[in-house]
């Protein structure tokens, strides 16, 4: 009996060593019960080890049959996986299964006409997109461009870009400076004289409804100078633009692309130092010129189309625009804000303005408040001696 027995543990752990773990198993099998904690021990080692080539031939044979979702199934069974195989199968899977759910959106998104939706996810990421998926964001990009110029109301006064003019990728811009050859009327060639000439002429541009510059037709509400704009088409050296009035409301036209620079020409300032987390913006607020002043000053302040409550912050754009004085230094110097609350006028807080120009000031406010109205004024000169402009947008608010 025991050289039977040592017989049979030297056939199992041969067997073992050689890797053979069916033949340990079916050696071992013939036992009722294993006793040999050795020979035990190899049995439930070899048993293992068949269980996890089983499955890793099971999901070796879906991904090869590109059965991506009975390999997450499959691989999801182990809380970690050790196979580095597996692995690597496993992140392909989960790759091409978010690749095909996000071709799967892109085309739903196309075929029920959601094209903002479709600019949005093709490219996401940085992904090579297939010349079907470029083709449909193509189409979208066009639908998307004449949806923004249609949503300012001005489609019927303006000529729309053709398709090929429209930008695959909308640029983000700033209004320039009005360069002083074109307030002379004669363009400067040479570069150097160029140069020397660039003074401004005034604090905005002139808009047109159709691609050409100067074309003698009835304008557009003119762009001013350190205006974010969003360019959506060009030609004929002009831009198509979607751009903020002086009432802060969306208007589209064409400027001359030299009009607009990459980097905002002005000057960037701040007002408070309140950090709220959590906020939300809201824009597509309008501003209009109250017929009065405030805080005993003669000064008109703009009226909000709408009360933004639990505002804790803005950004003011703000621009001198004209003179009647002799003297430009009497305008220069600090502004003071002012926001009214739906009964008094709370002073935010002030920012200087040593030149013309732009100045986008980021305000935060101290406590959440309810705005009905933004006031500016002058620690300088009177308020009928200059003309100026004042926008407001990225209202943050706090819910509740």
């Amino acid at each position: 009996d025991k050289l039977a027995e040592a017989a049979r543990v030297a056939e199992i752990t041969e067997a073992y060593e050689a890797e053979d773990y069916e033949k340990v198993v079916a050696l071992v099998g013939e036992a009722a019960e294993e006793k040999n904690e050795a020979v035990a021990a190899m049995l439930t080692d070899a048993q293992d080890k068949l269980a996890e080539a089983a499955r890793v031939a099971e999901i070796t044979e879906a991904y090869e049959a590109e059965d991506y979702e009975k390999v997450v199934a499959l691989v999801g069974e182990a809380a970690e996986e050790k196979n580095e195989a597996v692995a690597a199968m496993l992140t392909d899977a989960q790759d091409k299964l978010a690749e095909a759910a996000r071709v799967a959106e892109i085309t739903e998104a196309y075929e029920t006409e959601n094209y903002q939706k479709v600019v949005e996810l093709v490219g996401k990421g940085g992904k090579e997109e297939t010349e079907e998926i470029l083709e449909m964001r193509k189409v979208a990009v066009v639908h998307v461009a004449q949806d923004m110029i249609r949503a300012t109301g001005d489609d019927q006064y303006i000529q729309l870009p053709s398709e090929g003019s429209i930008l695959s990728e909308f640029k983000t811009m700033y209004v320039d400076q009005l360069p002083y050859d074109w307030c002379t009327a004669t363009r400067i060639e040479d570069p150097v004289e160029a140069e020397a000439n660039q003074k401004a002429c005034g604090p905005s541009v002139p808009v047109e409804r159709v691609p050409e510059a100067r074309s003698g037709r009835l304008q557009m509400p003119w762009a001013y100078s350190g205006s974010k704009v969003t360019v959506l088409a060009e030609e004929n050296e002009m831009s198509c633009i979607v751009y903020l009035s002086s009432e802060n409301e969306e208007r589209a036209g064409w400027v001359q692309s030299r009009f607009l620079v990459d980097t905002f020409p002005g000057m960037s300032l701040s007002v408070g130092n309140s950090d709220y987390a959590n906020t939300r913006t809201v824009n597509g607020i309008t501003l209009q010129w109250s017929r009065k002043g405030f805080l005993d000053s003669q000064q008109n302040y703009s009226v909000l189309s709408e009360t933004v409550e639990n505002c804790v912050g803005f950004t003011l754009e703000y621009q001198l625009i004209a003179e009647n004085t002799l003297s430009w230094n009497s305008i220069y110097g600090p502004r003071t804000i002012y926001v009214n609350n739906g009964s008094d006028w709370i002073r935010v807080g002030s920012f200087d303005y040593p030149e013309s120009g732009t100045a986008v000031v980021t305000v935060s406010l101290d406590e959440p408040t309810d705005i009905t109205a933004i006031g500016t004024i002058a620690e300088v000169g009177l308020p009928n001696t200059f003309f100026f402009r004042q926008n407001a947008t990225d209202f943050q608010v706090i819910d509740g």
